[in-house]
């Protein structure tokens, strides 16, 4: 029985090059590298400005709600951006939450692989799924420039005793 989700966010679809851009100016601003920083941030707060990420952001938030049926629970996530060259894809790797998911801004031509399962990665496109699961990222064909990708974890429990400065209300 499948226990994850796919979908698509229509606004990425229809705003690329825009929200490309958008990308590209927050790594050249941000000091540091955004995927092993992930818990120093969060790339709604850094694109607040942004009607497009508003728009990016209202859909997770109702998405994750609606999929884990869970309408009035309190819940934190964290965002972060994934901007990497052909040589820096992630490798096996798993995250520590209740629920993980990406958002595919600019993916190539790549799959990220489950233990059991791969997900062809599209522009737009929203995965949704356990935490605690073995993934990596396979590239499929060569490319020069960057894969841009947000990755994401939702939990349920409080975050008040962390250092986890990313972490947000989903709302």
């Amino acid at each position: 029985m499948k226990d994850y989700f796919v979908a698509n966010i229509s606004t990425i679809e229809k705003n690329y090059y825009d929200i490309v851009n958008q990308c590209n100016l927050i790594k050249n601003n941000y000091d540091g590298d955004l995927t092993k920083n992930y818990h120093q941030y969060n790339i709604f707060s850094l694109t607040s400005g942004s009607v497009y990420f508003y728009d990016i952001y209202k859909f997770l938030n109702k998405f994750v709600r609606e999929k884990l049926n869970k309408p009035n629970e309190r819940m934190w996530f964290q965002a972060w951006l994934n901007y990497h060259k052909e040589s820096e894809v992630l490798d096996w790797h798993s995250h520590e939450w209740d629920y993980h998911g990406y958002i595919s801004i600019d993916p190539k031509n790549t799959i990220t692989e489950f233990e059991n399962y791969s997900i062809d990665n599209k522009v737009g496109q929203i995965y949704f799924g356990p935490g605690y699961r073995k993934h990596r990222v396979k590239v499929n064909s060569s490319y020069d420039d960057y894969r841009i990708t947000i990755g994401f974890d939702v939990t349920l429990d409080s975050m008040m005793d962390t250092n986890c400065f990313g972490m947000f209300p989903l709302l």
